[in-house]
């Protein structure tokens, strides 16, 4: 099934019948039912890496590897979120800080509220690790593939 989509699609590029985009953005209605349903079927790990996803504007490969040594506080109420490397800067020498606030008033796209739920949940994996999202013994990158 999926090798006769794939030729459909290049089939209808060549023919100049589908748009250049292959993904459109999300708007912030729609960004919210996801982080609603993720909270219904219980997918903490969804919740949280979709709100670092969307406020740090980076790729879910970029998300994948944060660690705690990456996020600290910033002022007010915000994290400070430094990554080690990006997908398009793998020598980590043009990252830049990258401020994240809570919202107080939207519990349901608050980072703050997430992440302390998620540290909970996973108190007992984070004792052994710094990673927020890579299992141990996990490749880089499965973290991504598994959201």
């Amino acid at each position: 099934w999926k090798a006769s989509y794939k030729k459909e699609c290049a089939d209808a590029k060549a023919d100049g019948r589908v748009e250049e985009n292959d993904a459109e953005p999300i708007g912030a209605a729609l960004f919210e039912m996801i982080l609603g349903w993720a909270i219904a079927e219980n997918n903490i790990f969804v919740w949280v890496f979709s709100l670092f996803q969307w406020n740090l504007m980076a790729r879910s490969i970029n998300v994948d590897p944060l660690s705690f040594h990456n996020i600290k506080r910033g002022p007010s109420d915000s994290l400070e979120v430094l990554p080690d490397k990006t997908k398009s800067d793998q020598a980590g020498e043009f990252v830049t800080m990258k401020n994240i606030y809570g919202n107080p008033l939207k519990p349901l796209v608050n980072i703050m509220l997430a992440l302390a739920v998620y540290i909970s949940l996973n108190a007992t994996r984070l004792r052994s690790t710094e990673k927020l999202f890579q299992e141990e013994g996990n490749k880089p990158g499965s973290a991504s593939k598994k959201y």
